[in-house]
């Protein structure tokens, strides 16, 4: 039941129904709008959905509000039950960004608050589909608003959602990890400070430095001494943004002046030494040391030189530290524990200490997080049968505990080599406990491509695949057709020891999405039916049509396509179905992890720039955004599979055609 309305609420209510309804959305020209829709406001009710239109560029949008945050999380599943890919433009149903400079969002901003999620929604020109579309989100807000109200409210522990967080940015849930650090907001219990230090590390991640540089809690944030991982990414956004340029041409004293005029000033921790950090975040601290004149940094630049960490820092550096310093270089000292550290915490020194503290609940696995701690110890593969030992002997609550580090086990296994036998014991776990949102599964992806990279016998793959074939039937559907279809495609890319193992999975992954064929993009549909004859899976598709899939590739005018992973083997099969389905696209690759002569000029002749992020901590990344065109759309993959990677490709190419 509905709350009564108070006098104060009812005229709350009527401003923002007159600034929503007022310049900037026409709707309301329409008969019988506001009578509509004033009621869902005044009551109330949740979610709110409101319609958009301009008469003069004939774009029509459905605003769905998620104002009651139990139901919040549950609104991108409702819609798409609702309306999905069959009415909307889009399967990848995310918040959008309120703009404060637009008098329509402002005025939801107001009334609603800026962490209040909300999901833009457009059916494109065809006014039948928006009339479907709008149709389909008022049986939505409908059928919700009569639901039995509970005041009784489950939300997930503030440890599982930033566990879910750091497993999205290491698997390349771009999406995924904007919805989760939404989720974090509205669900409280981190302060002011460690908010914006996520807000951080996702850009870094995503290689968008101008933007974290512009953040206008940034000063603030510096001047408290923040987590030596914040503060590197700090300096890696202000090595992209403002000394890149000058370092290629080999000018360091422009890049001196521009780092000695930082606009705005920021106070960044020049005397850290500087192989605490990756090259990047180096390369700052050593133009400082230049420009001042102070040989100590640049001995401990020297002590490096020849390894890797050396190899990516610019030539003309070298050149400049070379002939700067004199006589023996230090020894380099990486400390190999966290800052400021309580006296109480003890931190784990190898990866058995850490599957045991995380088990425990170790206040220890925060530092170790934070810090990149584990960078520093031996890999994962030398201890991979002493960890498997350990994770046979965890209970259902410590293995949950264990699953909610699994993003910093993603990227010690991409970085640190194979371990088979940590590996499976995560998929396996992972699966018995029904770890199944969008976070896990990306995960559980993530995992598979690992153990499947290690060349497994045959009875161990048969035994993951039959583990795959059996969560499948849980969770593939159309919500979630680009993870199957990663999966799906992942066993066309591995070596296959067991044809009947694979097609037997292939079935489970495929087989619900031909069912609900009708509610998948039209790019996946086609993936879909080409996996389908791959795999030997019988399956009749119908054929392909705009009517029901909405836009196709094969509508795609001439443009150029950048894609950017550091799986190879995607790159091939997403650059392939582009170019089967669309022919006159220009599809141009780049798996590098620094910034090449070759990919600044496919970066800057591109008119779509496609990117998965997936353990992306390369300078690559964001050497693409820097040097992209002004016009260039940009997308990011939410996952690192073939599926997803095409996913977003279609959407910028849809996107840089209106």
């Amino acid at each position: 039941m509905i709350p009564e309305t108070t006098e104060d609420e009812l005229a709350r209510a009527t401003a923002f129904i007159k600034a929503f309804f007022g310049p900037g959305n026409d709707a309301a020209s329409f008969s019988g709008v506001l009578q509509s829709y004033e009621p869902v406001v005044i009551r109330g009710e949740s979610p709110v959905v409101l319609p958009r239109f301009s008469t003069r560029t004939q774009d029509a949008t459905m605003y769905v509000i998620a104002n009651d945050p139990v139901l919040a999380p549950h609104i991108p599943e409702l819609i798409n039950a609702f309306a999905g890919p069959t009415y909307c433009k889009t399967a990848d149903i995310v918040p959008s960004v309120m703009s404060p400079d637009d008098a329509v969002e402002a005025a939801v901003i107001a009334r609603y608050g800026p962490d209040t999620p909300v999901y833009v929604l457009s059916a494109g020109k065809n006014p039948l589909h928006r009339r479907r579309l709008r149709n389909a989100l008022e049986r939505m807000q409908r059928a919700v608003s009569r639901r039995p109200r509970r005041e009784l409210r489950l939300v997930k522990p503030i440890g599982r959602l930033l566990g879910e967080f750091e497993a999205a940015l290491s698997t390349g849930g771009e999406a995924t990890s904007a919805e989760v650090l939404n989720q974090i907001v509205r669900r409280g219990g981190l302060t002011a400070s460690n908010l914006i230090h996520l807000r951080i590390k996702r850009l870094d991640r995503l290689g968008l430095g101008g933007e974290l540089l512009r953040m206008r809690e940034l000063p603030g944030v510096l001047a408290q001494s923040p987590p030596i991982r914040v503060r590197e990414s700090v300096l890696k956004a202000v090595f992209q943004t403002v000394l890149a340029p000058h370092l290629e041409s080999n000018d360091v004293e422009t890049a001196c002046e521009r780092l000695r005029d930082l606009d705005p000033a920021l106070t960044l921790p020049w005397h850290d030494a500087v192989d605490l950090y990756g090259t990047q975040a180096a390369g700052v601290l050593l133009v400082a040391a230049i420009g001042r004149e102070d040989p100590e940094p640049l001995r401990r630049a020297l002590a490096l030189r020849g390894t890797p960490w050396a190899d990516e820092l610019p030539a003309v550096l070298w050149k400049v530290i070379s002939a700067a310093v004199g006589g023996a270089a230090p020894a380099a000292t990486t400390p190999a524990s966290g800052e400021n550290l309580p006296a109480e915490i003890a931190l784990p020194g190898d990866w058995i200490g850490f599957f045991q503290a995380a088990a425990n609940q170790d206040r220890a696995i925060s530092v170790v997080i934070r810090d990149e701690i584990w960078r520093s110890w031996p890999s994962l593969g030398s201890q991979d049968s002493r960890i498997r030992e350990l994770l046979t002997t965890l209970s259902d609550q410590e293995w949950m505990e264990v699953w909610q580090v699994v993003g910093v086990l993603i990227e010690a296994l991409e970085d640190h080599g194979e371990a088979p036998q940590t590996t499976e014991e995560l998929l396996a776990a992972a699966l018995s406990v029904d770890r199944l949102s969008r976070g896990d599964l990306l995960s559980l992806y993530a995992l598979t491509e690992i153990f499947l990279r290690s060349s497994p016998s045959r009875t161990k793959y048969i035994e993951l695949l039959d583990i795959v074939s059996s969560s499948a039937r849980q969770w593939a559907g159309a919500l979630t057709s680009d993870i199957a279809l990663d999966f799906a495609d992942r066993l066309v890319v591995a070596a296959c020891p067991d044809d009947t193992a694979r097609t037997a999975a292939a079935i489970a992954l495929l087989e619900p999405l031909h069912r609900n064929h009708r509610r998948l993009e039209s790019e996946d549909a086609a993936l879909a039916q080409r996996l389908c004859g791959e795999l030997g899976v019988p399956l009749e598709w119908p054929e392909l049509n705009s009517e029901e899939h909405g836009f196709t590739l094969a509508e795609a005018p001439a443009l150029s396509v950048l894609l950017y992973s550091l799986d190879e083997a995607v790159l091939a099969r997403v650059s392939d179905e582009l170019t089967r389905q669309a022919k006159d696209l220009k599809v141009f690759l780049s798996h590098d992890k620094v910034g090449t002569d070759s990919l600044k000029q496919k970066s800057r002749n591109a008119d779509v720039v496609v990117l998965a992020t997936r353990c992306a901590k390369h300078a690559a990344t964001g050497f693409i955004i820097e040097n992209k065109r002004r016009s260039t759309r940009v997308e990011y993959a939410d996952g690192s599979g073939s599926a997803s990677l095409l996913r977003a490709a279609v959407r910028g190419v849809r996107e840089a055609t209106r």
